[in-house]
């Protein structure tokens, strides 16, 4: 008796719940562990802005009642009361006559609006037939069309204008009435703007004077402010924040992070449980002279400014990132990507004093750095430049031959002779671009005294060497190397 079909089929012989069963359960967890790393582990910049929002929200909670008790106490005194008293003075003295101009530059807005319309559409008829006439094929169509021009400006152009009464009047113009009241629309308002500002001279002047004194006497910002700021955590959103530098076509989302920098209250670490990501930036007067919308922050600061995954690859703290974050001690380092030529530069007294330091030292003799020497640039744009010369003396001479050679093929003496002549104005020429090509040989053979080539190059130097290794070879450079040019500079 033979034995069945597919006896020795697995399927059939035993049960596989049990595989299929620890398959679909590493199938869940891998789509777990999935889904954490996209919306959790890829995105810590979420969690961030979540304790920004509360921690901030809870510090501006506080900060705002006690600012609003210093705020109330300054207002109180006499001084603000005294100030508050003749604005108030001084705006009631004249309110009628500016009530009155607002009310007419109410009911002008409203008539401009109307005709602005009107004339707009008139105006682009009329210009496109003159446009027409002006580039007509034959005077008669012309003529025509310009005809057509003064039909078109006898109108009628009709409009419905408001009336201080608050009714509606309808007016008709031809073309240059409406231009001419148009503009006297326009003129109008401007003159009682102007107007109005010149009777409120005083009380602006009392106001600026008031806001000043409470602006001087508080620290900080105003109730008012502060409660704003407030409304804005209230409606924060959970986002990247990013900056778009489209000249440079710079990316940076640092402030995803980082979203106290811009804030205008003064906030440290204490404010926020010892949180120093939330910090405000530690000079604003540097934010006001590099706005961020402007400049982005990596091209000073360093890093990996589009990074968001983690602070690691953020700050570019990695082995696969050449420009990483500036430690504190020498963040002003990132002055130089853009001051190098500036060999003072406002609040950078580090890097100051470094610039100092290698030009006193001599470190100038042997060693190139941007804003210090520039012989190496200069010397390949003349080998450049002689390049260029002998290029084009090659072919001058080429050109000589060629005239020669047509001129002795040339079927008349007089022919002939032109050519010979041309050929000998192209030898002439060539004897210059000899006399220019030897004083680009003397430049370059200065050049090459000048350049520094006795120690490397200290440019990116950061990203050849160990930080920690280089104050140990400045400090003793012999005890390392006792045959280098290096001198010790016995440096604190």
């Amino acid at each position: 008796m033979s034995e069945k079909p597919g006896h020795d089929d697995p399927l059939v012989r035993q049960s596989l719940s049990g595989p299929l069963l620890v398959a679909s359960l590493l199938l869940m967890l891998s789509l777990a562990w999935a889904l954490y790393a996209e919306f959790v582990g890829l995105r810590p910049w979420k969690a961030y802005q979540s304790d920004f929002v509360e921690l901030y929200g809870a510090y501006l909670a506080k900060a705002t009642s006690e600012q609003a008790e210093k705020e109330r106490a300054i207002r109180e005194s006499s001084t603000f009361q005294r100030l508050e008293q003749q604005l108030k003075e001084a705006e009631d003295a004249v309110s009628p006559q500016v009530a009155e101009i607002d009310d007419e530059v109410s009911l002008l807005n409203r008539r401009i609006a109307v005709l602005i319309d009107v004339f707009a559409a008139a105006r682009g008829e009329v210009t496109a037939v003159i446009y027409r006439a002006e580039t007509a094929s034959s005077e008669g169509a012309r003529a025509r069309l310009l005809e057509k021009v003064e039909e078109l400006k006898r109108g009628p152009f009709e409009a419905d204008l408001a009336v201080p009464d608050g009714s509606v009047e309808h007016v008709s113009y031809n073309y240059d009435e409406l231009d001419r009241e148009y503009n006297r629309l326009k003129e109008r308002k401007s003159a009682r703007l102007a107007e109005r500002v010149r009777l409120l001279r005083d009380a602006t002047g009392l106001r600026r004077e008031r806001d000043a004194y409470l602006a001087e006497n508080l620290d900080g910002l105003t109730e008012v402010q502060m409660r704003a700021l407030q409304r804005k955590m209230d409606t924060f959103k959970i986002g990247i924040k990013q900056i778009h530098v489209v000249e440079t076509d710079l990316v940076d989302r640092c402030q995803s992070c980082h979203l106290g920098i811009r804030e205008p209250i003064d906030l440290t670490p204490a404010d926020f449980g010892g949180r120093r990501e939330f910090i405000s930036h530690p000079n604003r007067a540097l934010l006001e002279v590099h706005d961020p919308e402007r400049f982005g922050c990596s091209p000073c600061h360093g890093g990996n400014g589009r990074a968001t995954s983690s602070a690691t690859k953020g700050h570019g703290r990695h082995k696969y990132w050449l420009w990483p974050l500036y430690y504190s001690e020498n963040v002003e380092a990132g002055c130089q990507s853009c001051h190098a030529r500036d060999m003072v530069l406002e609040q950078a007294e580090v890097l100051n004093r470094g610039k100092e330091l290698f030009r006193l030292r001599g470190c100038i003799s042997c060693h190139r750095y941007a804003g210090f020497d520039d012989e190496h640039e200069r010397l390949q744009a003349a080998r450049q430049e002689m390049l260029q010369l002998q290029f084009h003396k090659e072919d001058q001479l080429l050109e000589v031959q060629r005239k020669i050679r047509a001129g002795d093929r040339a079927p008349t003496n007089q022919e002939a002779q032109a050519l010979y002549a041309e050929a000998e104005n192209i030898r002439m020429a060539t004897s210059g671009i000899d006399a220019r090509l030897e004083q680009f040989r003397l430049r370059v053979r200065d050049l090459m005294r000048e350049e520094k080539i006795t120690g490397p190059n200290l440019k990116e130097i950061r990203l050849k060497l160990n930080r920690d290794w280089i104050p140990v070879w400045i400090t003793n450079p012999h005890q390392f190397r006792p045959t280098t040019k290096m001198p010790r500079f016995r440096l604190e």
